[in-house]
């Protein structure tokens, strides 16, 4: 059993249907996906990933799951976003960051670094590096719902507009605002 994708366009208007529409389809017609090639966008396939990762945040609060899926989505939807030449949310959370870094320690940041401290919960589950991670301890929720935050953010920049499930969450679970102590 096996699926070959053939990607051929970022657009997310390149008349691709939805993934899920298809693989539905397809197990209804033949009860498993066997040697089917079907060909879809990236756009298309993160969006699969995002409205999965939201009913498994919303609905199973599967956080570790929703936290490497929607991982998935957002790094996606911001490659999208990139080859558009559109800013992601990646890049906005590391310009937002710069200013407070610079005025903490007075120094610019490097790019790499507050990329790698936004995507450090994502990348330590997905790797095992050594025995000293072997085991993780993180507030798992917390961590999905800011994945799910910047992948969901990606696909309003994208498309303007959320799909009802997006909106379902943004209206369930609200951030409230972080208050930042900065010295006098």
């Amino acid at each position: 059993m096996y699926i070959k994708i053939a990607v051929t366009s970022l657009n997310a208007a390149s008349g691709h249907k939805p993934l899920f529409n298809a693989i539905n389809r397809a197990e209804q017609t033949t009860g498993v996906l066997n040697r089917m090639e079907q060909e879809y966008s990236k756009h298309d396939i993160a969006l699969h990933f995002l409205e999965k990762s939201l009913t498994l945040f919303l609905e199973d609060k599967d956080y570790l799951s929703t936290l490497v899926i929607a991982g998935v989505a957002e790094e996606l939807l911001g490659k999208v976003l990139d080859a558009n030449n559109a800013k992601n949310s990646l890049r906005r959370r590391i310009e937002g960051t710069r200013p407070f870094y610079r005025y903490l320690y007075g120094e610019d940041p490097k790019d790499r670094a507050i990329s790698n401290t936004a995507n450090y919960a994502k990348n330590l589950v997905k790797h095992l590096n050594g025995p000293s991670d072997a085991i993780i301890r993180m507030d798992f929720a917390e961590e999905a719902f800011e994945m799910l935050e910047r992948a969901t953010d990606n696909y309003f920049l994208l498309n303007q507009v959320y799909t009802p499930n997006m909106e379902k969450f943004r209206k369930e679970h609200k951030h409230a605002p972080r208050e930042i102590d900065l010295p006098e």
